[in-house]
């Protein structure tokens, strides 16, 4: 499975020029939804049925990386299972939140998850959050709750930047047991900006992940596999318990948490 982790590192994609990532995925998500296609922007997007509910969760992530990459470079992973390029940028940011996506996909019908699942791979991530923001407000209308995989580190659920609140009280709090459940410790934190920012602007509850890569957009750049793995875990456990969350939330996007 790691292969496909690789093929994504290895594919060049700056913002606006993603074509390869799409051909790349659009095969995969075919196998693993019900329905894939392409927006007007050029924004890959699926849907998933998984029984039914009124819940719909929509996981999301950015195609593009900052700037080229170098044409010549290789791929490493240590025996810890860091990841990094032999030399230049590595394109974990956001290669490996795509492929969390990927993986929860893979075993979202073993979560007792009932609901509809939306995917949105997004275009221009790296240059102004363009693609999420020229996203088709009619097909978000109905989503419940959003879930980018989108920010570096561990155990980060960014609930907030530093002008508002992304999402409602409870879904932090939902998200960090749901983690506990399967022994890991996130906190809720105020990050930066993101694709969430644009989600919110529709109504929509939204979070931000951390799937593990570090140093991102520079030479440093390494992505910890066990760390985007546990992601995986919580987003698993997060679908196991979603029929316990009352929908729907309304997020109050004029609270600020000035103490975080």
């Amino acid at each position: 499975k790691m292969l496909v982790l690789r093929k994504l590192l290895e594919i060049e994609a700056v913002s606006g020029e993603e074509d390869h990532v799409v051909d790349f995925l659009f095969p995969i998500l075919e196998q693993l939804t019900d329905r894939v296609w392409i927006d007007a922007y050029g924004n890959l997007l699926a849907e998933k049925h998984c029984g039914y509910s009124n819940a719909t969760v929509l996981l999301s992530a950015h195609m593009d990386t900052a700037g080229p990459l170098k044409a010549n470079r290789r791929i490493k992973r240590d025996e810890d299972g860091i990841w990094y390029s032999d030399q230049g940028k590595l394109g974990a940011d956001d290669r490996a939140g795509i492929f969390v996506i990927l993986k929860l996909l893979e075993t979202v019908d073993q979560t007792g998850f009932k609901g509809l699942v939306k995917v949105a791979l997004t275009r221009d991530g790296k240059n102004g959050f363009l693609g999420s923001a020229e996203m088709d407000s009619v097909w978000l209308l109905d989503v419940d709750l959003c879930l980018v995989l989108d920010q570096k580190g561990k155990n980060d659920i960014v609930i907030a930047n530093s002008d508002c609140a992304f999402c409602a009280d409870v879904v932090g709090d939902f998200i960090q047991q749901a983690a506990a459940k399967v022994g890991l410790s996130w906190q809720q934190v105020k990050g930066g900006c993101s694709d969430t920012v644009n989600f919110v602007m529709h109504g929509v509850n939204a979070v931000n992940l951390s799937v593990g890569y570090y140093h991102e957009d520079t030479d440093d750049e390494y992505l910890k596999e066990e760390e985007m793995l546990d992601t995986v875990r919580v987003l698993q456990a997060t679908f196991n318990m979603l029929d316990q969350m009352e929908f729907p939330l309304v997020p109050d996007c004029n609270k600020v948490y000035p103490g975080m």
